[in-house]
Protein backbone atom coordinates (compact mmCIF):
# COMPACT_ATOMS: atom_id res chain seq x y z
CA UNK A 1 0.00 0.00 0.00
CA UNK A 2 2.68 2.53 0.87
CA UNK A 3 4.71 2.15 -2.59
CA UNK A 4 1.19 2.20 -4.26
CA UNK A 5 0.40 5.19 -2.25
CA UNK A 6 3.92 7.00 -3.06
CA UNK A 7 3.78 6.31 -7.08
CA UNK A 8 0.34 8.27 -7.27
CA UNK A 9 1.95 10.98 -5.44
CA UNK A 10 4.29 10.88 -8.37
CA UNK A 11 2.37 10.17 -11.19
CA UNK A 12 -0.97 11.63 -10.14
CA UNK A 13 -3.43 8.13 -10.72
CA UNK A 14 -5.78 7.77 -8.91
CA UNK A 15 -6.15 4.06 -9.48
CA UNK A 16 -3.24 3.63 -7.64
CA UNK A 17 -4.68 5.34 -4.64
CA UNK A 18 -7.69 2.49 -4.84
CA UNK A 19 -5.15 -0.48 -5.27
CA UNK A 20 -3.78 0.76 -1.95
CA UNK A 21 -7.04 1.10 -0.17
CA UNK A 22 -8.05 -2.43 -1.39
CA UNK A 23 -4.43 -3.53 0.40
CA UNK A 24 -4.75 -2.01 3.39
CA UNK A 25 -8.41 -3.13 3.53
CA UNK A 26 -7.18 -7.11 3.28
CA UNK A 27 -4.26 -6.08 5.43
CA UNK A 28 -6.75 -5.23 8.05
CA UNK A 29 -8.62 -7.92 7.53
CA UNK A 30 -5.89 -10.83 7.65
CA UNK A 31 -3.61 -8.95 10.81
CA UNK A 32 -6.20 -10.41 13.27
CA UNK A 33 -5.57 -13.75 11.94
CA UNK A 34 -1.91 -13.27 11.65
CA UNK A 35 -1.39 -12.07 15.20
CA UNK A 36 -3.44 -15.35 16.76
CA UNK A 37 -1.32 -17.42 14.55
CA UNK A 38 1.72 -15.79 15.78
CA UNK A 39 0.77 -15.78 19.50
CA UNK A 40 0.10 -20.08 18.94
CA UNK A 41 3.05 -20.23 17.48
CA UNK A 42 4.67 -18.42 19.73
CA UNK A 43 3.13 -20.48 23.33
CA UNK A 44 4.09 -23.73 21.57
CA UNK A 45 7.02 -23.43 19.43
CA UNK A 46 8.43 -21.55 22.14
CA UNK A 47 7.34 -21.99 25.41
CA UNK A 48 5.75 -18.94 25.50
CA UNK A 49 9.58 -17.34 26.40
CA UNK A 50 9.19 -13.49 26.25
CA UNK A 51 12.74 -12.65 24.48
CA UNK A 52 13.31 -9.40 22.77
CA UNK A 53 12.02 -10.61 19.87
CA UNK A 54 8.90 -11.43 20.54
CA UNK A 55 8.34 -7.90 22.69
CA UNK A 56 9.07 -6.17 19.35
CA UNK A 57 7.15 -8.25 17.08
CA UNK A 58 4.20 -8.12 19.33
CA UNK A 59 4.75 -3.98 19.79
CA UNK A 60 5.10 -3.81 15.60
CA UNK A 61 1.78 -5.82 15.24
CA UNK A 62 -0.10 -2.95 17.50
CA UNK A 63 1.53 -0.27 15.91
CA UNK A 64 0.39 -1.58 12.17
CA UNK A 65 -3.02 -2.54 13.85
CA UNK A 66 -3.13 0.92 14.53
CA UNK A 67 -2.21 2.60 11.90
CA UNK A 68 -4.54 0.29 9.67
CA UNK A 69 -7.34 1.20 11.90
CA UNK A 70 -6.62 4.99 11.40
CA UNK A 71 -6.02 4.65 7.80
CA UNK A 72 -9.69 3.40 6.90
CA UNK A 73 -11.09 5.51 9.43
CA UNK A 74 -9.95 8.78 7.77
CA UNK A 75 -10.28 7.20 4.53
CA UNK A 76 -13.96 6.60 5.39
CA UNK A 77 -15.09 9.32 7.50
CA UNK A 78 -13.19 12.29 5.73
CA UNK A 79 -11.69 11.73 2.38
CA UNK A 80 -14.66 9.84 0.16
CA UNK A 81 -15.33 12.13 -2.80
CA UNK A 82 -12.71 14.85 -1.69
CA UNK A 83 -9.49 15.57 -4.02
CA UNK A 84 -6.15 14.97 -3.20
CA UNK A 85 -4.67 17.56 -0.62
CA UNK A 86 -5.78 19.10 3.01
CA UNK A 87 -4.75 18.03 6.31
CA UNK A 88 -6.98 14.73 6.30
CA UNK A 89 -5.35 13.45 2.92
CA UNK A 90 -1.63 14.24 3.85
CA UNK A 91 -2.53 12.59 7.31
CA UNK A 92 -3.98 9.18 5.27
CA UNK A 93 -0.84 9.84 3.19
CA UNK A 94 2.05 9.56 6.28
CA UNK A 95 0.07 7.28 7.90
CA UNK A 96 -0.02 4.85 5.21
CA UNK A 97 3.67 5.44 4.64
CA UNK A 98 4.23 4.92 8.12
CA UNK A 99 3.03 1.45 7.26
CA UNK A 100 6.13 0.35 5.15
CA UNK A 101 8.87 0.66 7.92
CA UNK A 102 6.29 -0.71 10.52
CA UNK A 103 5.96 -4.06 8.04
CA UNK A 104 9.69 -4.26 7.38
CA UNK A 105 10.53 -4.49 11.12
CA UNK A 106 7.44 -7.61 11.30
CA UNK A 107 9.83 -8.98 8.50
CA UNK A 108 12.81 -8.27 9.68
CA UNK A 109 11.97 -10.09 13.26
CA UNK A 110 9.84 -12.85 11.90
CA UNK A 111 13.53 -13.49 10.07
CA UNK A 112 14.80 -13.46 12.95
CA UNK A 113 13.04 -16.10 14.94
CA UNK A 114 12.60 -18.31 11.39
CA UNK A 115 16.53 -18.29 11.11
CA UNK A 116 18.28 -17.56 14.21
CA UNK A 117 21.52 -17.56 14.22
Amino acid sequence: ASVLTLLSLYVHEPALQKAALYNIIFAALATPGSVVTGLLSWYYNYSGIWTHIYRMKTLLSIILAVLLTFALTIHFAFLPGSAPGGLWYWLYTWIVLAMAPTVMGLGYYGGKITFPS
